[in-house]
């Protein structure tokens, strides 16, 4: 297990305080603090998969399938988080571009409701499959904690990336409709390996990846 950056400033002061009460001798308070710190490296704490040649559009993170829409455009995959942190490149992308509106972290609330008024950080990219380049999109709503992120290092992320951080909220991704989905609502997915669509991308992604880094 790695711990992520976005948690190591408040393990670092929940170690502190942990030290402080052991030093008054306040062990009752310490032992409580020592549960939090444990929580808190349970919150932001991930494996790190090693990078692999991309074979299929990968559920970028833990969770469950919420919902499922479909329009002429794109597939809308909703899934609430689960033991998450670190969010994941679902395929070799390029030409990425990060938004962001602000607004609250909702913990509680109207399903319908908080996606309006909570904070989103939207990412769009493109990927090459079935010889030609397709769209997609990732957002982020985050609830509880502001180091939620969606942020790239290079314009063209490579699969199994970090670009991401979520350990509380929900994530939609947005494939082109074209595709043929391997899910379904109720699904559990594994971040980093649980496939989204049926059609093997592995021959596209091993010839074309020229075409993938100048489109």
């Amino acid at each position: 297990m790695f711990l992520e950056k976005e948690g190591k400033a408040g393990a670092l002061v929940i170690l502190v305080l942990l030290f402080v009460f052991l030093f008054l001798s306040l062990y009752t308070i310490s032992i409580i603090i020592f549960i939090c710190l444990l929580i808190w490296l349970k919150l932001f704490s991930t494996r790190v998969i090693l990078p692999s040649q991309p074979e299929n559009i990968i559920a970028p993170i833990n969770g469950i399938i919420k919902d499922i829409k479909t329009d002429s455009s794109f597939h809308t995959i909703y899934i609430k988080t689960k033991n998450s942190s670190r969010i994941y490149a679902p395929f070799d992308l390029s030409d990425t571009k990060v938004s962001q509106v602000h607004g609250f972290s909702l913990f509680y609330g109207d399903e319908n409701i908080r996606p309006i008024l909570n904070s989103t950080t939207t990412l769009k990219a493109n990927y090459f499959a079935s010889s030609c380049v397709r769209s997609m999109e990732i957002s982020i709503y985050p609830v509880f904690f502001k180091s939620a992120n969606l942020t790239i290092t290079r314009d063209n992320p490579n699969f199994l990336d970090k670009i991401g951080f979520l350990n509380l909220g929900s994530l939609v991704i947005r494939l082109d409709s074209k595709e043929t989905l391997a899910v379904a609502i109720g699904d559990s997915l594994k971040g980093g390996v649980s496939p989204l669509l049926k059609q093997d991308h592995k021959k596209d992604s091993n010839e074309d990846q020229s075409t993938l880094r100048t489109a």
